[in-house]
């Protein structure tokens, strides 16, 4: 699944550097291990929207019909992350969003 967030995605990746400690996290956090797979062999828009459907599940919000975004899209936003992702609800191709 793709990761909406720069923030988060560092904070995952220097997780995973430490493997023992990532393993012990993984199975009571997630209910097993999950493996890290590069952006680059993902299918990025089918990844971001079932990463959308998740989270829009996980925050009790209808995907389809959101007026917000969900944290883990506005994340990098309201942190201010210089190289962060930004997103915003209803965009359409050729929005530029």
């Amino acid at each position: 699944m793709a990761m909406p967030s720069q923030a988060v995605d560092l904070a995952w990746h220097e997780c995973i550097l430490h493997t023992r400690l990532y393993q012990h996290f993984c199975r009571p956090s997630l209910g097993r291990f999950l493996h890290h797979i590069p952006s680059e062999a993902m299918r990025a828009q089918a990844s971001i929207r079932r990463a959308w459907r998740l989270a829009c599940a996980r925050e009790g919000i209808d995907s389809k019909r959101s007026n917000r975004l969900q944290l883990l899209f506005a994340l990098d936003a309201e942190l201010g992350i210089v190289c962060g992702f930004r997103y915003q609800l209803h965009c359409r191709p050729g929005d530029g969003a």
